[in-house]
């Protein structure tokens, strides 16, 4: 006589441990969500890289150095029939054969509507750009001939909308110059911000 034998083995959860298991459960879940998340960010992150190396990898039409340095730097500044059109607006030119002449110690004021060109006439200036034709001469020598380095250093712009570095006073004001304190103080001074730069904690 044969007497089948079954064996059955039950499992039991107490309330504490089923609510563990629930806590595990729903973080394991979130973590989940969260790598799905992340994979989206870092994808984006990849697309964005791939411009970076693209723009690190250009060679500038200008180079950064290279041409005449002088011991000093002046006489009057001279726009001779210059025109010019930016690399990505082609079809629409900017500044056609503007003649004009800056003497030392004067103060000229540009005004004109918006797209006017008052902005390209400084990236000019500041060579950020070569006019598509005519010259821009500075004490008789063609800006093109200068080592752009060397003149950057000797000029100073103040954008329209300016912006503070999160650094110090110091190289903000000097703006990547290697320059003392004492030319610091200098710098302050012109720029008339040496009672609100004192009244600073130290």
């Amino acid at each position: 006589m044969a007497v089948p034998l079954q064996q059955r083995t039950y499992l039991s959860i107490d309330g504490g441990n089923n609510r563990a298991f629930m806590v595990y459960s729903i973080n394991v879940a979130m973590a989940f969500g969260m790598l799905a998340s992340l994979y989206g960010e870092f994808m984006q992150a990849v697309g964005a890289s791939v411009r970076i190396f693209e723009l690190l990898d250009r060679k500038p039409k200008i180079p950064c150095v290279g041409g005449n340095r002088f011991a000093s730097l002046e006489g009057s500044l001279e726009f001779q029939k210059v025109s010019f059109t930016y690399p990505t607006r082609q079809a629409s030119q900017v500044l056609k054969e503007i003649t004009f002449a800056v003497e030392p110690g004067n103060m000229v004021a540009l005004v004109g509507p918006s797209g006017g060109g008052k902005s390209t006439i400084v990236n000019l200036i500041e060579r950020f750009y070569d006019p598509d034709s005519g010259r821009i001469l500075l004490g008789g020598c063609d800006l093109e001939s200068l080592d752009p380095q060397w003149f950057r250093q000797k000029i100073s712009i103040v954008s329209q909308e300016p912006m503070l570095f999160a650094t110090s006073i110091k190289n903000n004001i000097t703006y990547g110059r290697e320059a003392n304190m004492e030319e610091a103080a200098i710098l302050n001074e012109n720029d008339d911000l040496e009672g609100e730069v004192s009244e600073l904690p130290s």
